[in-house]
């Protein structure tokens, strides 16, 4: 795998991609650390592909999904800076690369700001039924999050074959 390694500029869509992503990691944080002292002893940290909680413990564990996602942002953030470490359809040359490579570290972009939005909406959730004493997360989040990963990848692998 002898592929050329360029460093590609970030596009005005690669920017705003990382700043609503970096601004909903922010938004995790704030949300969680402003709604820590208003919630009960034991929260829902669980729920079942149905929705409903299925485990529950103590409050201070609703700091673990902030540090997972912020994980998840760097080291997805990280990786984006080596695009000729990735896997492609077809080979990438010295006359294709820039646009494989511009392809690919947009699709982890997104790919990085629809987790960020949906661990977002999680940890509303979870806020919410802690506070409301009951726990349903609604039933369409899991297939909703299932779909939001998908289409952005199946739309680039098309459209890097549609490009060959």
């Amino acid at each position: 795998m002898n592929r050329p390694v360029i460093r590609l500029i970030p596009s005005r869509l690669a920017r705003l991609l990382d700043g609503l992503s970096f601004a909903g990691l922010i938004f995790i944080w704030i949300f969680c650390i402003v709604q820590y002292t208003k919630l009960p002893e034991v929260i829902p940290i669980h729920f079942t592909s149905s929705g409903d909680a299925d485990n529950h413990g103590s409050k201070s564990t609703l700091f673990l999904l902030p540090v997972i996602i912020t994980f998840v942002f760097v080291l997805l953030t990280i990786l984006n800076r080596y695009p000729h470490i990735f896997n492609y359809p077809q080979s990438i040359t010295e006359a294709n690369a820039k646009a494989m490579y511009t392809s690919a570290t947009t699709l982890l972009r997104i790919i990085k700001l629809i987790i960020v939005v949906f661990t977002m909406l999680i940890m509303i959730e979870m806020i919410r039924s802690a506070r409301a004493g009951h726990s349903q997360l609604t039933w369409w989040f899991i297939p909703a999050f299932v779909l939001s990963l998908l289409i952005p990848v199946v739309i680039s692998i098309y459209t890097s074959f549609k490009k060959k």
